[in-house]
């Protein structure tokens, strides 16, 4: 078993780690979901009514398995209701939890949540199915903010469905990211992005553990501003006129409020390359503690340096195979816990765009220096150069620049899905 570090907080998604996609389409509803029309959905909690239409439904696939979206919102645009649904074979039946999920969002916060550990206690029920539209019902136990049980009653929905015949659009972002473990062929980890239109709704995460965690974005953002809140708690990127994030003010685990407060700036050349990272307390966000410059050569980042207090205390040197070309890859920053959780959702600029093949780290202290070397392969890559899976081999890094300071494990396969614009 992979160890992932203590501070990540993650939440169970046990159905989701079975799901390292094909493609993932979404199907945009025009008028016909508006207020008044035939696709809509509504449930009830205590004295509570909720309504609104049900304007998007779309299909992820593995093989022969199978998870249906599908999200509607109120007529305000301010919550957003997502219903899923795992199996096999998605046809008429009832799915119960851990085959079913149910989340509804009120202004970015999740005000109603199915428990993915309770099995059975939620059920998502398909009653009509065709080429044109998908009917049902959903009811059941599910946690309100505070954690508190909350039964789900009379619970319908409608919305429009068809199979997608035209060729899947080429702008797509990482949606989920699936860690298996090799010589067990054990999912362990995954990430997990819901997509409201084409902006993130939530970024969930999950480890074998069963604990929960999920970050809610607000519907609508900011101008130049990109809201991030863990626990209530205000976090938030700043974007220039370009879309790129500019710096990020929030916590050190961006996960947990619990951590420090502290502030991350980045710089990008004309090119759009980031080149470097700065890290400073909140209290004291001129004084520099973490310095990262990214060595760039064309659109590869071929070197990291950190220094800490001054000191160089970590470089990383990346090598790629130039005949592998990729699109939208993970970005590659070490130490940025920031940029590999919201990756989705924020634009850190230019992403290397050939296949990664090896990464050395060498850590420098007054003892000596320690160097960890991890070799990526057996690239499966889709015609559109989007990178489907890849695995790793060599060492076990315990603060990697691929994923952050979650670690790029050896003997472990990485599956990538997206989400097309």
């Amino acid at each position: 078993m992979k160890h992932i570090k203590q501070a990540l907080i993650c939440f169970s998604a046990l159905a989701l780690v079975f799901f390292g996609c094909k493609k993932e389409y979404s199907y945009e509803v025009p008028g016909g979901g508006g207020v008044g029309g035939s696709y809509q959905w509504s449930f009830t909690e205590g004295t509570n009514s909720f309504k609104g239409p049900m304007d998007t439904a779309y299909l992820d696939t593995l093989g022969t398995l199978h998870q249906l979206n599908i999200t509607g919102r109120s007529s305000d645009n301010k919550d957003i209701i997502s219903l899923q649904i795992f199996a096999d074979t998605i046809q008429v039946g009832s799915y119960q939890t851990d085959r079913c999920s149910f989340d509804y969002l009120r202004s970015g916060v999740a005000l109603y949540r199915s428990d993915l550990t309770a099995i059975g206690q939620f059920t998502v029920s398909i009653t009509a199915m065709d080429s044109i539209s998908i009917t049902g019902t959903f009811s059941g136990t599910a946690l309100d903010t505070g954690k508190v049980k909350k039964t789900i009653t009379d619970g319908k929905f409608k919305v429009k469905f068809k199979s997608h015949t035209t060729p899947p659009p080429t702008n797509c972002t990482i949606s989920k990211i699936l860690y298996t473990d090799i010589p067990s062929n054990s999912n362990y980890y995954t990430q997990f992005s819901l997509f409201n239109g084409n902006n993130v709704s939530t970024i969930s995460l999950s480890d074998s553990s069963a604990q929960l965690f999920s970050v809610s974005f607000p519907v609508t953002l900011a101008i130049g501003k990109t809201n991030v809140p863990v626990n209530g708690k205000p976090q938030y990127f700043t974007n220039d006129i370009n879309g790129r994030a500019t710096a990020f003010y929030g916590f050190e685990d961006p996960l947990t409020d619990t951590s420090a407060a502290f502030v991350a700036k980045y710089t990008y050349d004309a090119g759009g390359h980031m080149t470097r990272r700065t890290e400073a307390a909140a209290a004291k966000p001129d004084s520099v503690v973490f310095d990262m410059t990214y060595t760039w050569s064309g659109n590869l980042l071929t070197k990291a340096v950190v220094k800490y207090g001054g000191q160089t205390a970590l470089q990383v040197d990346y090598t790629y195979d130039a005949g592998k070309t990729v699109k939208n890859f993970l970005p590659l920053h070490p130490y940025a816990a920031e940029v590999f959780y919201f990756q989705s959702a924020v634009n850190v600029g230019v992403r290397p765009d050939k296949a990664l093949t090896k990464v050395t780290e060498q850590w420098f202290s007054p003892s000596g220096t320690s160097t960890f070397t991890s070799n990526l392969g057996s690239y499966v890559i889709d015609a559109n150069n989007y990178v489907k899976s890849f695995t790793v081999t060599g060492d076990d890094f315990t603060a990697m620049s691929l994923v952050s300071d979650i670690g790029l494990f050896a003997t472990t396969k990485y599956t990538l899905s997206y989400h097309c614009q």
